[in-house]
């Protein structure tokens, strides 16, 4: 999604029982259409759009992420701090409803079954540095999505780590590869490394290079 290819631009949460605008049409447009990722992306946009139309209007209320406490100014400094506000989710919920969409603001939990293997929550996905172990816990949360039957897995792993959904599929790419790679190695056989100098060794070394020629 352009909006949210920068990985770092989604790495910061808000605070709890709070959204920032871009979270907040994300959580809206996945509710809306948790089964068609095109139709999610555009739901996302038009409601990223209309957050904060309605923030600059005063019809909902914008929050100083540092305070909470409102924005009231109306000028364009108000409009330029509106832009980093978040959203407290109790006024979040009275707009939706004035909307008539439908919809509620729902929190999503990953199934865990405990113990060392269990997921990280929310606030652990996003807080992991991008890497080998970041790619792995990615990969097993979309198996654990998958496994539990649960709709575009990819779209909640990408909720769950604060991350875009193109940053969360590569991710799984590299992870799903590090395994095949890790799986060669354990069946990959010794091979013997013969060195040598004079004219023995690049005889042998000839006649190795045209035996694996035929």
């Amino acid at each position: 999604m352009a909006s949210r290819e920068i990985e770092g631009s989604f790495s910061l949460l808000p605070p709890p029982g709070f959204f920032t605008r871009a979270k907040a049409a994300f959580a809206i447009a996945i509710q809306l259409h948790p089964d068609n990722e095109s139709l999610c992306v555009d739901a996302e946009r038009c409601y990223d759009a209309k957050l904060y139309d309605d923030l600059c209007a005063g019809h909902l209320i914008g929050r100083d992420p540092v305070t909470r406490l409102p924005i009231l100014r109306k000028d364009l400094a108000g409009a330029i701090a509106l832009t980093g506000a978040v959203i407290a989710e109790t006024d979040l919920a009275a707009w939706l409803a004035e909307l008539g969409i439908g919809i509620e603001i729902l929190t999503v939990s990953l199934p865990t079954t405990g113990g060392a293997d269990a997921s990280p929550s929310r606030a652990e996905g996003s807080a992991m540095e991008p890497g080998p172990a970041r790619d792995e816990a990615m990969l097993q949360a979309h198996e654990k999505y998958k496994g539990a039957g649960v709709h575009n897995c990819l779209v909640r792993v990408a909720q769950d780590f604060d991350r875009s959904r193109s940053v969360a599929r590569d991710c799984i790419r590299r992870a799903k590869e590090r395994r095949k790679e890790g799986a060669h190695e354990k069946v990959r056989p010794e091979t013997t490394t013969i060195s040598g100098g004079g004219a023995w060794g690049r005889q042998l070394s000839a006649l190795m290079g045209n035996s694996s020629g035929r």
